[in-house]
């Protein structure tokens, strides 16, 4: 398709993500990072966060202005927060959170991620994994909720 005739298509149709700002704890490399190129290509903006800060500074090359990139530890529970009021600021809203950060620590006994707490989250799969894919659980997000 020749490049006038793809810029007047896009114009034309509304991407399935079009004005949604989702954050993605673990997306700076591997999964997380693959989930929010597909994302913004979507139309949609994100907010990504990952441990190492070279990491971090590769995925704000990769994914451009459409995305904001910040070094935090997802087994802390304030990462989470600190990552939804980012992309509040920085996109004016939040609209999900795809967390792909460590393992699911549900060989340790956890189970569904709107029945964890941070007493049953289980050290044992932080530690296991080096991250604690249940640590963005404590985020305060009610249903149907933009920030």
């Amino acid at each position: 398709m020749p490049r006038d005739a793809r810029a007047a298509y896009d114009a034309r149709v509304q991407l399935p993500l079009s004005g949604k700002v989702i954050v993605i704890i673990g997306g700076t490399t591997g999964l997380g990072l693959s989930a929010a190129k597909a994302f913004i290509a979507a139309g949609a903006r994100v907010v990504v966060v990952g441990r190492n800060p070279d990491s971090v500074a590769g995925a704000e090359v990769v994914l451009g202005g459409k995305a904001l990139a910040f070094a935090g530890d997802a087994t802390h529970a304030e990462t989470a927060e600190r990552a939804i009021g980012e992309a509040a600021a920085a996109f004016g809203g939040f609209h999900g959170l795809y967390h792909v950060a460590g393992g699911s620590g549900r060989k340790f006994g956890d189970g569904p991620l709107h029945e964890l707490t941070e007493e049953g989250s289980g050290d044992e799969a932080s530690s296991a994994s080096g991250q604690g894919a249940e640590s963005g659980a404590g985020a305060p997000v009610e249903e149907g909720e933009s920030h």
